[in-house]
């Protein structure tokens, strides 16, 4: 992955908000975010994603960035269609699904691990967890919190 500014960005998925404070494992990664080992933020789609529906939620994301795509068509629709075929075999149905699309993509080309649960569920099997490998072979490391962790202590 690259590093920017000398640190790891991690790119959070809009289920990684953690607006109550109650996953340990996310208020760790913030702890080390505060710290200024890593980069932590949003990518645009999931940025907007997570400030939906509460104004807690929304009062703890606009306290970050995010990262959004170039608009460079050329560069981006090769793959754009190729992590679509990965998650999405059937084609992508639904506005959620071309959400995850594009932040899947915005952490490709941004050389950043992306951070999400999606997938980590009974009521959600597959998602972008399940594709973990499929992902990881078109150069996208997708992590589960408990993973964003680990690799971000290794940048202290």
């Amino acid at each position: 992955m690259r590093k920017r500014r000398n640190r790891l960005l991690f790119l959070l998925d809009a289920n990684a908000c953690n607006a109550r404070q109650q996953i340990a494992e996310l208020n760790e990664l913030e702890r080390i975010g505060r710290s200024g080992l890593i980069d932590l933020e949003y990518t645009e789609t999931t940025w907007d994603e997570a400030r939906r529906n509460s104004e807690r939620r929304q009062a703890k994301v606009d306290r970050r960035l995010f990262v959004g795509l170039n608009g460079d068509t050329e560069l981006e629709a090769p793959w754009r269609e190729s992590i679509a075929r990965v998650v999405f075999p059937e084609g992508v149905l639904a506005d959620d699904q071309r959400r995850d699309v594009e932040a899947l993509l915005t952490a490709k080309l941004a050389g950043a691990f992306f951070v999400t649960r999606d997938g980590a569920s009974k009521t959600q099997p597959g998602g972008i967890l399940g594709h973990k490998v499929e992902l990881a072979a078109l150069g996208i490391e997708v992590l589960t919190f408990q993973e964003a962790v680990q690799r971000a202590r290794t940048a202290a």
